[in-house]
């Protein structure tokens, strides 16, 4: 014989709208602890960079890694600056390089552009520019960042055996010069000039550049210049 049930369909009824509203509940709970999350790391972030701002660069290294560790790019990104120029905390190199790591491969611009060029810097003593130094760099200069594209034409000039070949740097001096840079303008003039196939689709060129500057981050250089400032200020 069929099992019976011992709940009538009104009572089925009952039973299945308040699994729906428990499911709907929950859901809402999950929403709302991953607003409060995020809200969270905004906070801290913000308040960080008033700290940057205000002079407190322990405060400001405190709160940039509460948001850091729980994956903001650009609270990596500053909290890596700390690090490398020593600020608000003690010095240390590999940190930087693993949190502007964290943050260039979220596609933050200058994120990929301190990344390269801290890279750069460790390597001068073994004068040979790395492929990851190379590729970090080319993406910065690729999303529009003026130092790592000015950066790319110095090693195209000055490097031997470099990965920058002097194609890419007039590129990415071009690009620069149109922006004012007077650094891309001297060095474009040392630089031969490249047949225009050379050069790529502008097209694309164009296109990439654009999507550089919509993910580019407002007030980046006053914080940057910030805790520059504060970096010479100890030296």
């Amino acid at each position: 014989m069929p099992k019976q049930s011992f709940l009538p369909n009104s009572g089925h009824k009952v039973v299945n709208t308040l699994i729906i509203l428990l499911i709907a509940v929950i859901v809402a709970e999950g929403l709302f602890l991953a607003r409060a999350l995020f809200h969270n790391h905004e906070d801290s972030y913000t308040l960080a960079c008033r700290s940057i701002k205000g002079k407190d660069f322990k405060g400001a290294h405190r709160r940039l890694k509460e948001a850091a560790d729980k994956g903001h790019a650009k609270a990596q990104t500053l909290l890596g600056m700390l690090y490398e120029n020593g600020v608000g905390v003690e010095k240390d190199t590999e940190k930087a390089i693993s949190y502007y790591r964290k943050a260039a491969n979220s596609g933050l611009p200058e994120a990929e552009s301190r990344l390269g060029h801290l890279l750069l810097n460790t390597e001068k003593k073994s004068e040979v520019v790395s492929l990851e130094t190379a590729t970090w760099l080319k993406k910065a200069a690729r999303d529009g960042q003026i130092e790592a594209q000015v950066t790319l034409g110095k090693l195209a000039l000055d490097v031997k055996n470099s990965p920058i070949n002097q194609n890419e740097a007039v590129w990415y001096l071009k690009d620069a010069a149109k922006k004012g840079n007077d650094q891309a303008k001297s060095m474009l003039s040392k630089l031969p000039k490249p047949p225009s196939s050379a050069l790529g689709d502008p097209a694309h060129q164009v296109s990439a550049g654009v999507q550089g500057l919509q993910r580019s981050w407002k007030g980046y250089s006053d914080l940057a210049n910030s805790i520059n400032q504060a970096a010479d200020y100890r030296r």
